[in-house]
């Protein structure tokens, strides 16, 4: 597997797999129209799995007759290769979404919270919170508060803890001569702060901070940079 940036775009490249769409037998292929889980071992590595991130056993599917319980998204599809191997694809919604801000448009699909957020949670969270796909759920209520409550934490407590925390340490690196090698995205991914969140951490460094205030100003003008070439480089034109 490699992770290929070309033109704008990024790829995941990987070698093709003995499946297809009859091999499948865990998760959703098709929108949670049909929900597979139908290998005991497959099931049983998922739920090792889950314990391990801090994931939670719940039920989702489109129709009540064929919703399944699973411990992973419905997305994450496994399957029973022609080789008889086991192979799991599709983890882009492996973690629980934050809860959804209704003027971004289907957000729980992708601003998802940090696996390190996750682990540290008090208690287990479901990957499919505020998706349709929990609509048979009796406890679908539980795992949006739950990740409703996680959420809270975050932007009420870890982020306006660390800001200041994080000024501190850049300031540190600056004074010990090593601020070109400290990594602004490993400091935050640490603590299970996502770095969409830079904005905010900022705000809650003080005027007297400034080193810090400056450096996170550098690094988000660099990210929305190199957002804006990625994009001027996949619309341009090829020529061959």
């Amino acid at each position: 597997m490699a992770l290929v940036d070309y033109r704008g775009f990024r790829i995941i490249c990987m070698s093709l797999l003995p499946i297809d769409s009859s091999t499948i037998v865990s998760g959703s292929s098709d929108g949670g129209y049909t929900v597979h889980c139908n290998n005991a071992q497959f099931q049983e590595e998922l739920k090792k799995a889950s314990r391990i991130l801090n994931l939670k056993e719940h039920i989702c599917g489109i129709h009540e007759t064929g919703a399944k319980s699973l411990f992973s998204t419905i997305d994450l599809e496994g399957h029973l290769g022609t080789d008889n191997c086991l192979y799991a694809i599709d983890f882009a919604r492996s973690f629980p979404p934050e809860k959804p801000d209704y003027e971004c448009k289907s957000s729980f699909l992708y601003r998802l919270l940090r696996p390190e957020l996750v682990r540290n949670s008090p208690f287990p969270l479901c990957p499919d919170a505020f998706s349709s796909f929990l609509r048979y759920d009796p406890n679908k209520r539980v795992h949006c508060e739950e990740v409703e409550a996680v959420t809270n934490h975050l932007k009420k407590f870890l982020i306006p803890d660390f800001g200041p925390l994080l000024a501190d340490r850049i300031h540190s690196a600056y004074e010990k001569g090593f601020l070109l090698e400290f990594s602004i995205t490993r400091q935050v991914h640490k603590v299970g702060i996502n770095c969409r969140y830079l904005g905010h951490l900022r705000s809650h460094m003080s005027q007297d901070q400034q080193p810090g205030r400056i450096v996170l100003l550098l690094e988000m003008v660099m990210k929305v940079n190199l957002h804006d070439l990625f994009f001027f480089l996949s619309v341009i034109p090829v020529s061959y």
